[in-house]
């Protein structure tokens, strides 16, 4: 890929998550590159192309992410579960575009990633805490919702909740259904 590619595609991303698909227009995508609608075309070849192009591309970068987050060792003196949660909270801050994008736009990206994601924190959970008697799913899948919704707030400036406050609070809910001290 080249630099010109690179700048469309991170533009691309950013005007996605911002306005949908249907309504981040090629001119647009173009004017954020600081490229021409017609380079855009030239590289993308339609618009449909270059969506997939940014759900792929970026679809490498965050499952490497969470394959480094799930083969940390279980080091409990570490607390597994603040560390992971606290990891997850960092990967969709950083990866938050293309988050926001997989939960607003159907598409059969979306729920690869999503599922990808929360078997693997299935999993996880029941490897830090076998005993519980929990769906571990569905608590995957309230870990990977909070993580999003206290981004999301925090991105928004939004006082709904008081961030650090909100996180430490969820750890500790998440701990006592894990039954972890």
């Amino acid at each position: 890929m080249d630099k010109t590619e690179k700048e469309i595609l991170d533009a691309a991303l950013k005007v996605f998550a911002e306005k949908g698909y249907d309504g981040a227009k090629t001119k647009l995508i173009a004017k954020e590159s600081g490229f021409t609608e017609m380079t855009l075309f030239r590289k993308f070849g339609t618009k449909e192309n270059l969506f997939h192009q940014v759900l792929m591309g970026n679809y490498h970068g965050i499952t490497s992410d969470l394959v480094q987050l799930f083969s940390q060792p279980m080091d409990q003196s570490q607390d597994p579960l603040r560390r992971l949660i606290m990891g997850i909270i960092e990967m969709v801050d950083k990866n938050y575009d293309y988050v926001k994008i997989l939960i607003t736009e159907d598409h059969g990206t979306s729920e690869k990633v999503i599922n990808y994601g929360i078997n693997n924190l299935e999993k996880f959970l029941e490897n830090v805490s076998p005993e519980a008697e929990i769906d571990y799913r569905v608590l995957a899948f309230n870990i990977m919702s909070f993580s999003y919704f206290i981004i999301f707030n925090k991105r928004n400036g939004d006082p709904f909740v008081d961030f650090d406050a909100a996180v430490e609070e969820f750890i500790t809910c998440m701990a006592s259904c894990l039954k972890i001290d």
